[in-house]
C-alpha cells in the first residue's frame, strides 16, 4: 500500500514552574520534568523554545523518540525573600507519514506553512474531513548537478523519463526532497508526481508516480562538498550515464563519479 504525503502537526505548550519561599526560613530547590509528547506512531520532527521568564531557575530540553522533554530545577532563597521561575513557550512540530489504509487523524488543528519559512512547505493534497482537506510535508527545493555539470530533469515536468541533460535549472529541474519513512526521501517534480527507481533499482528512473511507495523512497548519502548518492530500495545507486548528458538509471553497486551529485537547494 503506498503512503500519502506526510503529515505535519504543531503542537504549543506553555509552561511556568514557580516556587516562592513562602514562610521557610532555609532556601531550597526542586527538580521538574515537562514532558511534551502526542500520539503513538508520531515522531519529533523539530521544536523550539522561547523562555518568557527566567529566575533562580535552570533547564535543559532533550529530543527523545516521539517526545521533547524540559528538565529543570527551580530554587527558592527564603533569607532574601525571593522566589525562583521558569516561564516557557515550547513548540513541537510532530510528523507521522498515513498508510492510505489509516483512518485520519482526529487532531483539531494541522499547520500550513509556506516555502520561505524553509522548514516545511506547500500542501500536498488530503487524506481526510478531519485535517480540513489539508496534509503538509516538508518540500525542499532542490536540483541535483551531475559529474559535467548537467542537471537532472524530469522530462515534461513529471509524467516521463528522467534525463540529465540540462545546462541550467528550471522548473523541471528542481524537486521537493521530502521525508519518506525508514529516513528515506521522496523527490517530487514539478507536476506534483514523484520520481522512482522503476523495479525499485536495476532499471531506469522515472517520474510518473502518483504516491509515495518503496520504489519512490531513496537514501541519501552526504559525501562531501555538498554532494550526495541516491540509493534506490535494492540498494543499487543512481547514475547519470556518461556523468551527464544522457538517461538516468538505478543500477550501480558502487558509488563513483556518474553517481554522485552537486545538491543544490532553491
Amino acid at each position: 500500500m503506498a503512503d500519502t504525503p506526510i503529515i505535519v502537526y504543531q503542537k504549543v505548550v506553555r509552561g511556568n514552574e514557580h516556587r516562592e519561599p513562602g514562610g521557610r526560613i532555609e532556601g531550597g530547590s526542586r527538580s521538574w520534568e515537562d514532558v511534551i509528547e502526542l500520539f503513538a506512531g508520531w515522531e519529533v520532527y523539530d521544536y523550539a523554545i522561547h523562555i518568557i521568564s527566567q529566575r533562580n531557575a535552570t533547564a535543559s530540553v532533550s529530543m527523545e523518540p516521539g517526545r521533547v522533554v524540559i528538565r529543570g530545577r527551580t530554587r527558592w532563597d527564603a533569607l532574601f525573600g525571593r522566589g525562583g521561575n521558569y516561564k516557557y513557550e515550547a513548540t513541537v512540530w510532530f510528523m507521522k507519514v498515513f498508510m492510505t489504509s489509516d483512518p485520519p487523524p482526529r487532531l483539531h488543528s494541522v499547520l500550513a506553512f509556506t516555502d520561505d519559512v524553509g522548514r516545511f512547505g506547500d500542501a500536498l493534497g488530503t487524506i481526510g474531513d478531519n485535517l480540513a482537506h489539508v496534509t503538509f510535508a516538508r518540500a525542499d527545493r532542490v536540483g541535483f548537478r551531475t559529474d559535467i555539470g548537467k542537471y537532472i530533469c524530469a522530462e515534461g515536468g513529471g509524467g516521463r523519463e528522467v534525463n540529465a541533460t540540462r545546462d541550467a535549472r528550471g522548473p523541471w529541474e528542481t524537486f521537493r526532497m521530502i521525508p519518506a519513512s525508514d529516513n528515506k526521501f521522496a523527490f517530487m517534480a514539478d507536476n506534483g508526481q514523484y520520481v522512482s527507481a522503476e523495479g525499485g533499482g536495476g532499471r531506469e528512473l522515472v517520474a510518473n508516480r502518483n504516491d509515495i511507495g518503496a520504489w519512490e523512497r531513496f537514501t541519501v548519502e552526504h559525501v562531501d562538498g555538498g554532494r550526495v548518492a541516491l540509493r534506490a530500495h535494492n540498494g543499487q545507486y543512481v547514475c547519470a550515464e556518461g556523468g551527464g548528458g544522457r538517461e538516468v538509471n538505478a543500477t550501480r553497486e558502487a558509488r563513483g563519479p556518474w553517481e554522485t551529485f552537486q545538491l543544490e537547494r532553491a
